[in-house]
């Protein structure tokens, strides 16, 4: 009689996990997992706004998992933090539906687009955290994929001189591409860190994590934004603090996340100040100064409508022409420019203190989840903090890529903190189950 083969360990023999025989084990969440990242490549080199249909179609393979499988979706409602989020997240959607009522846009794009969005977010974290090890690995796979494949295209536009763009859309003009470019490398300056970590707890060569480190900081630093260098440098800041002191980093960076939404109207107010006590001849970056004029602008209209807000999506509304500078600009151009302040001139003093419980919440979830993984700790701490400043100090609230940067970010972290490779295992103690 032949002696049975035997069973293969699931190690590569560098040690490193590679799902074994769990090759048949992969269920729709990796399956969703690995098209994302495919469907995330091509959206981030083309701006990212494509993210939205990226998540939506996760979380549909999400929905039908859940009906099919409702425990998945308990497991993770039931676990660190889950149901606390999902009250405080809830009771945000009613206000944030219940302002639909007195703004004066109504039923716009970002009433459909966020109510959707926001009720949906579980069911991506789910699909992304993966049913078993192997769609986990299959997740971080994709990740990588993801992260490397836009740094790599966007650099190559960069030095290239915007050739596919320019052939993909021969009738915008530079800069137009420039900020097209810029929207896609915001995502891998979030990304760009947890994505090389997420190299490391698969045991892949050094070189790869280092190669995309190199070209996400590269690519932070093209296209005319010089916010993303910033957030790359949140980014690596954040993950180093995360890995010396995981529960003290997350904690903290959740709550001053929830500080500066419910002190935003006198933060912002001091910090316009400052921007006119440096530069106090208007010869100051044009930008920083329009931003200062649209916080001092923000809050005067806050302190009109306190409580309450002035509605969802109201920020479009103010529109009145003021000259500075020898141009012509709106009040506010189509938000204020910091999440915190929009969220108070939209939603109110309410809508400020639901959105710092919430905040808060998650804090504490990630705490407990991530608190002794340092390496996951440290992914996600990288991309959450520099998504943060992103929302604080560059785009708005209602930014629907943003918020989906933001589910990826945590649903790849959460299918990281259940992998450990022998290096990390000896670094970082085991992961968490």
């Amino acid at each position: 009689m032949s002696e049975a083969p035997a069973r293969p360990t699931g190690r590569s023999r560098a040690g490193a996990p590679t799902g074994g025989s769990a090759g048949m084990d992969l269920t729709a969440s990796g399956m969703a997992a690995g098209g994302a990242a495919v469907l995330g490549l091509l959206m981030v080199v083309s701006g990212g706004l494509g993210l939205v249909t990226v998540t939506g179609l996760v979380a549909l393979v999400g929905l039908v998992v859940a009906v099919r499988r409702p425990r998945e979706l308990t497991r993770l409602v039931t676990g660190p933090g889950g149901l606390a989020v999902l009250i405080a997240g809830l009771a945000l959607t009613v206000w944030v539906a219940g302002s639909i009522g007195w703004s004066p846009v109504g039923w716009g794009e970002a009433a459909r687009t966020m109510l959707l969005q926001l009720p949906l977010g579980f069911l991506v974290i789910m699909v992304l955290a993966g049913a078993t090890r192997t769609d986990r690995l299959h997740a971080l796979r994709g990740l990588v994929a993801l992260v490397g494949g836009a740094a790599f295209l966007l650099t190559m536009e960069a030095l290239n001189g915007y050739q596919i763009m320019r052939m993909a859309n021969p009738a915008q003009d530079v800069l137009e591409l420039e900020r097209t470019l810029g929207r896609g490398s915001v995502a891998v300056a979030v990304m760009g860190v947890m994505a090389a970590l997420a190299a490391v707890r698969l045991g892949l060569p050094r070189p790869v994590s280092l190669g995309m480190l190199v070209l996400a900081g590269f690519v932070a630093t093209r296209f005319g934004m010089d916010m993303n260098l910033v957030l790359f440098a949140i980014a690596i800041l954040a993950a180093g603090a995360a890995w010396i002191a995981p529960r003290l980093t997350l904690g903290a960076i959740c709550g001053l996340a929830a500080l500066a939404v419910v002190a935003a109207p006198v933060l912002y107010a001091r910090l316009a100040q400052l921007v006119f006590v440096i530069w106090p001849d208007q010869n100051g970056p044009l930008s920083y100064e329009r931003r200062a004029q649209m916080w001092q602008f923000a809050i005067e209209r806050i302190g009109e409508k306190p409580v309450k807000g002035w509605g969802l999506d109201a920020s479009r509304t103010f529109d009145g022409v003021i000259s500075y500078r020898g141009f012509e600009w709106a009040d506010i151009q189509l938000h204020p420019h910091a999440s915190p302040l929009q969220i108070w001139l939209e939603l109110g003093a309410v809508g400020a203190c639901l959105t710092g419980l919430l905040l808060g919440a998650a804090g504490w979830g990630l705490v407990r989840l991530f608190g002794q993984d340092r390496l996951a700790a440290a992914a996600v701490a990288s991309a959450l903090a520099a998504l943060f400043a992103a929302f604080g100090f560059s785009f708005g609230f209602w930014q629907p890529w943003l918020w989906s940067l933001m589910l990826l970010a945590v649903g790849f972290a959460v299918a990281m903190r259940r992998i450990g490779s022998p290096l990390v295992r000896t670094l970082s103690g085991p992961p968490l189950r």
